[in-house]
């Protein structure tokens, strides 16, 4: 869904928003990169998986920010993992919806990586 200040202004925003003008106009490039941030809760932390995209339009570069999925710092072993491939999981729908309009995206073979529970308690 395409944002209310991209609809008036004509500047992308969103990661839906540069989906929609890179069907109308090229990006010079597309590049990914992968991040996790800490966040604090009240009864434990959390940890997102972000995709933060950069598309280099001829005249605009914009970066956006996606949540991908996100663990828990009391999630096993096997539970950190399982979240991690779900933002994984995500973030290949994501970049296959880039595909779609045309351009390739640079440094896409990356992939979130489990936060060890200790790790996160932070």
């Amino acid at each position: 869904m395409k944002s209310i200040r991209y609809i008036l202004g004509g500047r992308p925003y969103k990661f839906a928003d540069c989906l929609d003008l890179s069907r109308r106009v090229q990006p010079e490039s597309v590049t990914l990169h992968l991040r996790s941030a800490e966040l604090p809760r009240e009864h434990e932390p959390m940890t997102q998986f972000i995709a933060d995209i950069d598309w280099a339009f001829p005249d605009q570069t914009i970066r956006t920010e996606t949540v991908c999925g996100s663990s828990m710092a009391s999630d096993t072993a096997e539970g950190l993992l399982y979240e991690a491939r779900r933002a994984d999981e995500y973030l290949a729908c994501l970049l296959a919806r880039i595909e779609q309009t045309g351009p390739t995206v640079r440094q896409k073979d990356q992939h979130f990586e489990p936060v060890a529970a200790e790790t996160a308690a932070r």
